[in-house]
């Protein structure tokens, strides 16, 4: 834990990221629209490699929008450029029209990276915690809500060493929404879980996500990930990343389990297959 990174970001300046102040803004954040507009992006030293090319994307309020691609194309550093941590070569980022280091000042964009990344000397409800003591912020009631939103309440006063694998997750679902941001970055959050448990936690964030009316960009390898969780799915190409296709997924919002044997459902996954391999 001690030497874990996100990319170039060390644990303090990821724990910092997430801690955001709520000092009345929220009514500002109602209107929350991620915008990228011919992103270019380029990293290393003097010899750069393109990363990210012409990238533009939309993604409207209280939706879930899927980006998938192959290893390597890109959609993490996307991610990390709409937090403001990578820069762009060109191009334009704007979350809800600022942009990104600005919006990460004003703590409007929570992130749930690949692994939870929890503080295995706190206890779960400390891990929550911390994000309010890093703020100044005395008001703990929301940790509670957050934690029975996840369904972890009885298991509060655990340490992280003693939670599963699907435990740890809920919890730093519960971190990175405790601010109520509108904007939720998801870097593979599901991806190191076994099948069922992915499906069944797939399901939950759902209902989380209508009741809260999260936004969401969701990063993913899975295509069936992609098209159940997903309004719609960005398909990348390989390095450096483009889009190659934007798929509408032609089920209802309401998802319950049973829409993944439904006709519609393998219509939608076709169709982003069709596209991955084009």
């Amino acid at each position: 834990m001690k030497g874990w990174k996100w990319g170039n970001t060390s644990i303090p300046v990821f724990i910092s990221f997430i801690a955001a102040k709520v000092d009345g803004q929220r009514g500002l954040l109602e209107q929350m629209v991620l915008e990228i507009k011919e992103l270019v992006v380029k990293v290393g030293g003097k010899q750069k490699v393109l990363i990210l090319n012409g990238i533009n994307l939309s993604v409207p309020s209280g939706s879930i929008t899927a980006i998938l691609g192959p290893s390597g194309c890109g959609k993490s550093t996307l991610l990390r450029t709409i937090c403001g941590f990578n820069q762009p070569t060109s191009g334009e980022v704007f979350v809800n029209g600022i942009r990104p280091t600005l919006a990460r000042q004003k703590r409007w964009i929570g992130l749930m990276p690949q692994r939870p990344v929890l503080l295995p000397n706190r206890t779960v409800q400390g891990n929550l915690r911390l994000v309010l003591e890093l703020n100044g912020i005395k008001d703990v009631s929301r940790v509670d809500e957050l934690l029975d939103l996840v369904q972890l309440r009885q298991f509060s006063k655990f340490y992280p060493p003693h939670l599963s694998g699907g435990m740890a997750q809920r919890v730093a679902l519960a971190r990175s929404l405790i601010t109520y941001p509108k904007l939720l970055l998801m870097d593979e959050p599901f991806s190191a879980l076994d099948e069922s448990l992915r499906e069944r936690l797939q399901t939950d964030f759902l209902q989380i996500q209508r009741r809260l009316d999260q936004t969401v960009l969701l990063v993913t390898h899975s295509i069936e990930e992609a098209v159940y969780l997903g309004d719609t799915v960005v398909v990348f190409s390989s390095l450096p990343g483009q889009i190659k296709a934007i798929v509408r997924v032609n089920i209802p919002r309401e998802r319950i389990p049973s829409v993944r044997v439904s006709r519609e459902y393998f219509e939608s996954v076709r169709a982003v297959r069709e596209n991955l391999q084009l």
